[in-house]
């Protein structure tokens, strides 16, 4: 039961919103994938530079990024 409870606890608020199917985002998934089809028209561009006035900036490569979503109600 304890191991159970720190496995959900940290996730409750999450997991209500999923029994109830009442995400802040309802189809998480199409979502996803409209996120999915502009990273990869977004990866393909190479137009501007890596910016340099911030030096640990200026050290990466442009090729090197990616994309990260959470709502405000824990979806991911």
């Amino acid at each position: 039961m304890c191991f159970t409870f720190r496995c959900v606890g940290g996730n409750i608020v999450l997991l209500i919103h999923a029994f109830r199917k009442m995400f802040i985002i309802p189809e998480f998934d199409v979502f996803a994938q409209k996120i999915n089809e502009i990273y990869k028209i977004a990866q393909v561009q190479s137009d501007g530079k890596v910016a340099d006035y911030i030096p640990q900036l200026a050290k990466f490569s442009p090729k090197l990024w990616g994309v990260s979503l959470c709502t405000v109600d824990g979806q991911r």
